[in-house]
């Protein structure tokens, strides 16, 4: 099952309505992404949600993409449309069944405008409530709430 597939289960999940974007381009042998950083759109009443998904190792290179993307900026105009990214890593612990996890980290206005170094974008973004951690498809809670351990 590949990162958009386990994102699409999720999303639905949560009651989203979702349409994959990202295509393949059989003439340049690539992927391309709605507007260069989309892979799925999200609708669920008012709101508008883009979805880069990806595999955990590469969250950063993705929010890289996304701060290179003048339409991210567009995009977020909007108080009713976000874009967020979704890692996808199989982990438990040692000697354990390991399961998927979806990192979540929800792309903001002043990350695209202020800091230009994307390992310091994804580090100050840690300790925010915005990133979320999934234990198991479904099971959400923030990094670093004592009280799920």
């Amino acid at each position: 099952m590949s990162p958009t597939q386990r994102s699409l289960a999720r999303l639905r999940k949560e009651n989203w309505l979702c349409a994959v974007t990202e295509h393949w381009n059989p003439w340049t042998k690539r992927r391309a992404d709605l507007f260069g950083f989309i892979d799925i759109v999200c609708l669920r009443g008012d709101e508008t949600l883009a979805v880069q998904t990806t595999s955990g190792s590469n969250v950063a290179a993705r929010l890289g993409k996304i701060k290179a993307t003048q339409a991210a900026s567009v995009w977020l105009e909007s108080p009713n449309r976000k874009i967020t990214i979704h890692g996808w890593d199989k982990k438990g612990p040692r000697g354990k069944r390991k399961t998927w996890e979806c990192r979540e980290v929800f792309v903001t206005p002043e990350m695209l405008s202020s800091c230009n170094d994307v390992e310091t974008l994804a580090a100050k973004n840690e300790g925010r409530v915005a990133v979320k951690k999934v234990l198991s498809v479904g099971a959400m809670r923030p990094v670093g709430d004592s009280a799920a351990k």
